[in-house]
């Protein structure tokens, strides 16, 4: 019976032995994600992202917005983000479009968001609104637009 317990015992840490050193800790990558409410004039607008910078240094996500009044729903993806401190600017390209807009498919777009913190003392987090266009829109490039503060949601922006 002794001898059981010790050859369980032995595999039990030879197993834990194994699992500690086969995984490596992940180190953190930039990534942005949020989902939220916006209106801009009479209109409510609702969107959601994600991007997660990969292991290889590039970036994949997507996003979704949608206005409530007009019916149009525009889907798209991420391919590039930068990020300074609490600030995410990300561009990609539109994939699908529901309703009337002039935006076409396979136009670039470009936003920044601002994640301003958590809790009720922190002011709210803030985004800009989607701009698309037929031409390359990196997302280095500062298109000066102005951040809207978020009414409902949340963004957060990570190392």
């Amino acid at each position: 019976m002794k001898k059981i317990g010790l050859i369980l015992t032995a595999a039990i840490l030879t197993f834990g032995l194994i699992s500690i050193t086969a995984f490596k800790p992940m180190t953190p990558r930039p990534s942005a994600n949020g989902q939220g409410t916006l209106t801009v004039g009479d209109e409510t607008r609702h969107f959601s992202f994600s991007a997660n910078t990969l292991e290889n240094s590039s970036v994949e996500g997507s996003g979704q917005l949608t206005y409530t009044a007009g019916g149009i729903k525009i889907e798209y993806t991420i391919d590039c983000m930068t990020r300074v401190g609490n600030t995410a600017t990300m561009s990609g390209v539109v994939t699908s479009i529901t309703g009337t807009t002039a935006w076409q498919v396979g136009w670039n777009c470009w936003f920044k968001v601002v994640d301003n913190g958590e809790g009720s003392n922190a002011a709210p987090d803030e985004i800009t609104l989607l701009f698309a266009s037929p031409n390359a829109l990196p997302c280095q490039t500062n298109f000066n637009l102005g951040l809207n503060p978020i009414e409902g949601g949340n963004i957060q922006v990570k190392n």
